[in-house]
């Protein structure tokens, strides 16, 4: 019961960054290998530390002793354990052309690759648990991502102006069903091409790219990033598929939610990532991790409709609020300064306070209180009736979706 400070458990995966998070928490740099995800959660693949009473311990394993407590009826009714996850991501690199399942997809694909004898820790698990995973991202930087497909127009066009057999070919096969049948077609065909059949597309594909370098339209950028892909990863056909995706350039402040079945890859940048408590990725490629093209196919949703900013709401002076469609999280900034106390009432459960700079201080409804610097999380227990938000600075909140 109460307020105390978790620390997260980094995640080295070859796309992170030598310094990105590094630099947010004050740590030397550069780092001894990449740094790409720091998890605040008590997901068991990679749990926090929670300090209690100057002893550190595993959060899942505290959690798990003092549920009711430190969860509340609410989650413990609800989800029968924490919901949400919440992350620093840190790309340098481009990473996985990738999907997450719905909640039911999710628990099938668990059941089965258990049945089967697949561990959740092999590298062949694309279910590492029971739990969908929709996802809102929030840049802390310019952040440039791939998600979700361009319209069906936009795209017959650009694959007419790339032309060669590889894109004209899919312009025909995409203007003759301008549907989500066409783009599942599209998809599928790409992805599925083995051996002198992926030589020959990828051989036309990447030629016609080198001719419309030249281009004086929207052509020569798409051009231009496919062969950057293909210099990244040789022989990957997925480097063509992220030509169908939406690229968002997004700003701080700005959010974007990614829900089950909607394909996207993340390019560059550093954030604030809140998910269900997941870790089910299904990937097509760009990556050098497992990659499960017909599971993937399986869980893409081609009839989706398009994509937009998260609506983001102002709910009194210092909390700005991310909207989105998740059960099991709801996100908010807050900013807090001088005569500028937060203090949040009533509350529905548990919730993390990550300060994103400056110094913010969380103080309970006994005057316990925790100090935390940038990229330092707080834990407030679901018993803690009330509890404030002071000092000078930036912090992200989560709690229970409502």
């Amino acid at each position: 019961m109460g307020i105390h400070k978790l620390t997260g458990s980094i995640q080295n995966y070859a796309w992170g960054s030598l310094s990105m998070l590094g630099q947010f928490q004050h740590r030397p740099t550069p780092t001894a290998a990449p740094e790409a995800e720091l998890w605040f959660g008590d997901h068991p693949l990679a749990p926090s530390v929670i300090e209690i009473d100057g002893q550190k311990r595993r959060f899942d394993t505290f959690l798990k002793e003092h549920a009711l407590e430190e969860l509340g009826a609410n989650v413990v009714h609800s989800f029968g354990r924490l919901p949400f996850l919440l992350k620093l991501l840190a790309v340098e690199q481009p990473l996985s052309i990738q999907v997450h399942p719905s909640a039911a997809q999710a628990k099938a694909g668990f059941e089965r690759e258990r049945a089967l004898g697949i561990a959740v820790d092999d590298k062949r698990a694309n279910y590492r648990d029971d739990w969908p995973k929709p996802e809102l991202l929030c840049p802390l930087t310019p952040f440039d991502a791939l998600c979700g497909f361009k319209p069906i127009e936009e795209l017959v066009a650009l694959l007419q102006t790339l032309g060669g057999e590889c894109f004209g070919d899919s312009a025909k096969t995409l203007a003759n069903e301008p549907n989500a049948d066409g783009l599942r077609q599209l998809t599928t065909g790409w992805l599925n091409a083995t051996g002198d059949e992926r030589t020959r597309l990828l051989a036309s594909g990447l030629e016609a790219c080198s001719k419309s370098l030249s281009h004086r339209n929207g052509a020569a950028d798409s051009a231009r990033f496919a062969l950057e892909l293909a210099e990244r990863y040789p022989g990957d056909m997925g480097v063509f598929v992220a030509l169908l995706l939406k690229r968002w350039l997004l700003q701080p402040g700005e959010g974007l939610f990614v829900p089950a079945g909607v394909m996207h890859a993340y390019l560059k940048g550093f954030a604030v990532e809140v998910m269900a408590s997941s870790d089910n990725v299904l990937r097509g490629g760009l990556t050098p991790k497992h990659v499960d093209v017909p599971e993937l196919l399986n869980l893409v949703n081609f009839a989706a409709a398009p994509l937009q900013l998260a609506t983001i709401e102002k709910r009194g002076p210092l909390e700005t609020v991310y909207i989105s469609e998740a059960r099991q999280f709801s996100f908010s900034t807050l900013e807090v300064g001088a005569h500028r106390t937060y203090c949040a009432r009533p509350r529905i459960g548990p919730e993390m306070a990550l300060c994103l700079d400056g110094v913010i201080e969380l103080v309970g409804a006994d005057e316990q209180r925790l100090q935390l610097s940038k990229g330092e999380c707080g834990w407030i227990s679901a018993a803690e009736d009330v509890y404030c938000i002071s000092g000078t600075g930036h912090a992200a909140r989560v709690q229970m979706g409502a």
